[in-house]
């Protein structure tokens, strides 16, 4: 699990979405928005800009644009509400090792 710090509700329901739906092996979800502050397409607030990196079963034997899919699949409440980007690395755990 990713380290927890005063994490705000919108990292707090992603976390706990992702790691319902996928069960992960490992999941590490960066909140990057202060990276972004000042930028005209940054609408100035917190918890905009997010960064994931989640290793999970579900994702074996899937393609990428698939395993994208499902995340946005699962986020979409919050993809249409406040977050503004979310980057990701998804890997399933016998890729593990071709990393």
């Amino acid at each position: 699990m990713a380290a927890v710090a005063r994490q705000g509700p919108i990292y707090t329901r992603i976390m706990h979405k992702l790691t319902a739906a996928l069960r992960p092996v490992s999941i590490n979800l960066k909140d990057e928005s202060h990276l972004h502050a000042g930028h005209k397409e940054s609408p100035g607030l917190p918890e905009t800009h997010f960064n994931l990196e989640v290793v999970s079963e579900v994702f074996e034997g899937m393609p990428l644009v698939q395993r994208q899919r499902k995340i946005y699949s699962i986020l979409s409440e919050e993809l249409q509400d406040r977050v503004h980007a979310l980057s990701m690395k998804t890997k399933a755990p016998s890729e593990l090792s071709s990393s």
